[in-house]
């Protein structure tokens, strides 16, 4: 099914001068509530895992939601599978060379080692390697936070072009833009980083100033792999750019609303956001997580 955004209303790179060049192209996934398989890409649904390779286990103490205190489980925990992107769906995605799976799990709960984001694994492989698939993966036995657990779905991915979050332009462009912004929130709500799931691009930075982006292990930037965010678009049904054309008909408390603007029934760092990024220079160096 076809998911659409609005055009822009305006034309900033026009409208201002030098902000042409940070125009990029990301991909929205639109992911929806539906019954994946092991040879799609989707959110939530199930791996094309290997069945003689371990399946991610976690054993570091979770904030566990409810009980006001960290639990350390008497066994290692099983891994939710969270994303699975193929290269073939999403080429936009920067695959290792010889790669076309990515795989993305990760413990469901607030870890405190990890800034109480959740602790993840990161797998790239080549589908075509995959001879028989684990039939039953192991689930987690224990659940510090179900906001952690996605609901399967599947993707309908759509090219949109969105301009960075301002704190990333230079100082003379932020200067420029307030001044043609004359301070509406034209330019952070419908023309820069855009909300809800996706491929590729920045992250909005409302709650804190943007942190460093760059590599821990050689200083180099990192690119934004992957966006989960716990809605779809924000703002009001019918006053908000990225609430798709073809669903602007459904009614606030209804389920089919609910579908379509909270779609994996993930709620993220206080029903905000959070992106996985990837060193630009080395694939051995390690990923990391940053959230709002």
């Amino acid at each position: 099914m076809i998911r659409t955004t609005k055009t822009s209303p305006v034309d900033v790179a026009r409208e201002v001068p030098g902000m042409g060049a940070y125009a990029r192209t990301v991909v929205r996934l639109h992911p929806r509530p539906g019954s994946p398989g092991v040879r799609d890409s989707h959110i939530g649904g199930p791996f094309l895992w290997p069945a003689g390779e371990e399946w991610p286990h976690c054993a570091e103490p979770k904030y566990a939601v409810g009980s006001g205190r960290n639990v350390a489980p008497e066994r290692p925990v099983a891994m939710t599978a969270v994303a699975q992107l193929y290269a073939a769906d999403l080429p936009e995605l920067a695959f290792p060379p010889g790669k076309d799976l990515f795989q993305l799990l990760w413990c469901p709960g607030h870890h405190p080692a990890t800034s109480y984001n959740p602790a993840f694994r990161l797998i790239w492989r080549r589908a075509d390697e995959v001879t028989e698939v684990l039939a039953e993966p192991p689930v987690p036995h224990l659940v510090a936070d179900t906001s952690y657990v996605p609901r399967p779905c599947a993707l309908h991915p759509e090219r949109v072009t969105e301009y960075p979050w301002h704190e990333e332009l230079p100082p003379e462009l932020q200067v420029r833009l307030k001044g043609w912004d004359a301070g509406e929130p034209l330019y952070q709500d419908w023309l820069s980083v855009v909300p809800g799931c996706k491929v590729g691009g920045g992250m909005s930075w409302e709650v804190t100033d943007m942190p460093p982006t760059e590599c821990g292990t050689c200083g180099a930037p990192a690119g934004l792999l992957l966006q989960l965010d716990s809605t779809e678009w924000y703002g009001r049904p019918g006053e908000t750019r990225w609430q798709p054309l073809e669903e602007e008909h459904l009614a606030p408390g209804t389920a089919e609303y609910r579908d379509a603007h909270e779609p994996t029934g993930l709620k993220i760092s206080q029903f905000s956001h959070g992106g996985f990024f990837q060193c630009t220079a080395s694939f051995d160096h390690p990923p990391f997580y940053l959230a709002q």
